[in-house]
């Protein structure tokens, strides 16, 4: 059994300090956040596994989806320089995840938010820590 889960987020939905509203959408999202170190789009050792799964589940379960990968940071830095940290965190996952596991590179679409999403408070470093990352929503 596969530990990643795809779950749509309703609009009705609207847990303030989990997931802001301007992406409350109804798009399919993977429940599971890639993280990444402070001023870092390197990928976590620990992701390996988690990004594993989602790449077998692709494959076998998805076979015709398509994905984008959605980089974050958190505010530390300027506005463009989060956007560039979290361009090349979304480029990262989605190298990994074209070169391991051979899905098309056409199938996994980057998109940067920078820090403009954060779905922790960037007033602490644990909530920082969680806006640091890469989650993936289905497009089709």
């Amino acid at each position: 059994m596969r530990s990643v889960v795809i779950w749509a987020v309703p609009r009705s939905f609207s847990p303030a300090k989990s997931i802001p509203s301007e992406i409350a959408d109804d798009k399919p999202r993977v429940g599971a956040l890639i993280q990444f170190d402070f001023d870092s789009d390197a990928v976590r050792s620990e992701s390996y596994p988690l990004l594993r799964e989602f790449g077998a589940a692709f494959q076998e379960d998805l076979p015709d989806a398509v994905f984008v990968v959605e980089g974050h940071a958190d505010s530390k830095g300027t506005d463009e320089y989060n956007m560039d940290l979290s361009r090349r965190r979304a480029r990262a996952v989605k190298a990994f995840l074209t070169s391991v596991f051979q899905i098309e590179e056409s199938r996994l679409n980057v998109r940067a938010y920078g820090e403009s999403r954060p779905i922790a408070s960037n007033d602490t470093e644990h909530g920082r820590a969680l806006n640091r990352r890469v989650e993936f929503v289905r497009e089709k």
